[in-house]
């Protein structure tokens, strides 16, 4: 079952009256009856290398109906079992489209107050070079009590895509971004990993080998190192192995890979200097510092399934010369999570993107953006 296309089909697109009503009862609805509160929100609601300003999270679909698993000794019992499930499970192994649908809540931090920006984003790869990004905004909301007051100070201006207030070209909530990208070589992994741009054909035989696949992964290590804009503030210079925690978690967000190349990186993960394995409830994680150290990385897979559920970042520590970032306000405590990207829907499919009418037009042969 399709817990967000339920909660879709329920809920109508326009912004509710009384937002934070909505946001409770979208909790009772994911957590069986109990809500939760995580940046200010009443439901679970965000990558790896975020700017100074931008703090990310999203919200965890739980499990309706799943199978019982049999108990394991530890936690990185339970990640092998999981990812033995992964490896063995069947599924499409081409199609038209490789089609990614997830739930993001970006946290925005503004000069007077920060917003949690809820967004439902599907991305279409196709066989060849296309890559179609449809970016629905749901919401945007003051993030603590506190931010709420300043918001309504600020005259409680309606807000709109970044938490800007709405004028020019920023998407307005309800509204979907379509972005249709044809460059050859167009960037394929979150935040633009410098030397790795494989494409989908190849990502698709990637080994199913914890060992092999850290091996294949390494071959673009040396492109990455050597390149000067790997050493940019945009990108800040990695270790090798910081480096293939980010390759690694990239590939699971964004790319075409079998089963059993999901399972190695359950794996690969799991074995780098500094990883962690941890396993409570219907979920087990493959946990990692961020290489800042004021943040975790975690790689959230349900046990049941094998299937991934989330990836987050967590809130571990403040650092107080990031003045101004978000990581040293102190009414987020640590333990929030600021950054995570909940998984709807994902696979290859027999599916195309339809553009409305009014966006046919304005993107053409050689791509391009439309707002509608």
């Amino acid at each position: 079952m399709n817990e967000f296309k339920l909660i879709d089909d329920v809920m109508p697109d326009a912004p509710p009256s009384d937002p934070w009503k909505t946001a409770e009862a979208r909790a009772r609805v994911l957590n069986g009856g109990r809500s939760r509160r995580r940046f200010g929100w009443t439901a679970a609601v965000v990558a790896a290398v975020a700017t100074a300003s931008v703090i990310v999270s999203v919200v965890v679909v739980p499990r309706l109906g799943a199978p019982t698993v049999s108990a394991v000794s530890g936690p990185r019992q339970a990640l092998d079992a999981a990812a033995d499930l992964m490896a063995r499970r069947s599924e499409p192994a081409s199609g038209r489209y490789w089609r990614a649908t997830t739930e993001i809540t970006t946290q925005v931090q503004g000069p007077r107050y920060s917003v949690n920006e809820r967004v439902l984003q599907t991305l279409w790869r196709g066989a060849g070079r296309q890559v179609m990004n449809e970016r629905r905004l749901l919401g945007v909301q003051p993030v603590t009590p506190a931010d709420r007051a300043a918001w309504k100070r600020a005259g409680s201006p309606k807000l709109c895509e970044s938490g800007t207030e709405c004028a020019g070209g920023f998407i307005k909530p309800s509204q979907t971004e379509y972005v249709l990208d044809l460059r050859e070589k167009a960037t394929l992994l979150r935040h633009g990993l410098i030397g790795f741009d494989l494409k989908a054909a190849g990502v698709m035989k990637l080994p199913g080998d914890p060992a092999a696949l850290r091996s294949e992964l390494l071959k673009s290590w040396p492109a990455y190192r050597n390149d000067p804009q790997s050493r940019s503030k945009a990108f800040p210079s990695m270790s090798m192995d910081e480096w293939l925690w980010s390759v690694g978690t990239s590939l699971l967000e964004e790319m075409p890979t079998s089963p059993a190349t999901r399972a190695a990186l359950y794996r690969m993960l799991a074995d780098l200097p500094g990883a962690r394995v941890l396993s409570q409830g219907d979920e087990v994680t493959v946990a990692r510092p961020y290489q800042t150290g004021y943040a975790e990385d975690r790689v959230v897979i349900d046990r049941a399934t094998g299937t991934l559920s989330a990836i987050r970042k967590v809130l571990v520590r403040s650092v107080p010369r990031d003045k101004g970032s978000g990581v040293d306000r102190p009414d987020l405590p640590l333990g929030t999570i600021t950054y995570e990207v909940a998984f709807v829907k994902v696979g290859w499919t027999d599916d195309s993107f339809q553009l409305p009418r009014e966006c046919a037009s304005n993107i053409n042969k050689t791509g391009g953006r439309c707002v509608h």
